[in-house]
């Protein structure tokens, strides 16, 4: 294929890319109050200090709604468009991680929603050919690194009790040190 080719091959998946985006916000701005809803069911009341804002507030749930809903047809399109490039090596190496990214990528919209994301990228990771050791501690490091980013954001923001969170840290560290500092248990010999 010639530059411009390829540059006409992108221009189309790029056009199937915005129109599946656009269906997939306007089913979802369709369904926007039931949306809303399940986003504010811990603080029912949305304030606004804008008068267009609360339109715009639906318009970017609508639209990152459509990209979630959306994202498997946007994932396949990109998919589309690079794999004539690949060689058949790469092709079958891409083939383990594809199903594990789109696993990876479900957890952490789970975890962000309800927590709990580890269920499904704990699997991904194993998925992905890591071995079990590596796949724990890696899932365990994305938890972290995820709840940190989190409270560095409520922090900012001023929606975490500060002398709460730290109180809440030095309980976690003194009962991890504590946990880790006792002897090993013996399974083997019981009293009696």
């Amino acid at each position: 294929m010639t530059f411009t080719d390829h540059l006409g091959e992108l221009r189309r998946r790029l056009i199937r890319c915005l129109g599946a985006l656009a269906v997939g916000a306007a089913l979802s701005f369709w369904q926007i109050d039931r949306i809303v809803a399940f986003l504010t069911e811990a603080a029912p009341q949305l304030y606004v200090m804008k008068p267009a804002e609360a339109f715009m507030i639906y318009v970017k749930i609508a639209l990152w709604s459509g990209a979630v809903l959306t994202s498997p047809i946007l994932a396949w399109e990109f998919w589309a468009f690079l794999v004539p490039a690949f060689t058949k090596r790469e092709k079958r190496t891409l083939m383990l991680f594809v199903p594990a990214s789109v696993l990876l990528f479900l957890a952490g919209l789970v975890d962000a929603v309800a927590g709990g994301g580890g269920l499904i990228s704990l699997p991904a990771y194993l998925l992905a050919g890591l071995p079990p050791h590596l796949a724990t501690a890696t899932n365990k490091c994305s938890s972290t690194f995820g709840t940190l980013l989190a409270t560095v954001r409520y922090l900012r923001r001023g929606k975490l009790h500060r002398q709460s969170a730290a109180l809440s840290v030095a309980c976690a560290l003194a009962g991890s040190w504590y946990c880790c500092s006792w002897p090993k248990w013996d399974w083997s010999h019981q009293p009696g």
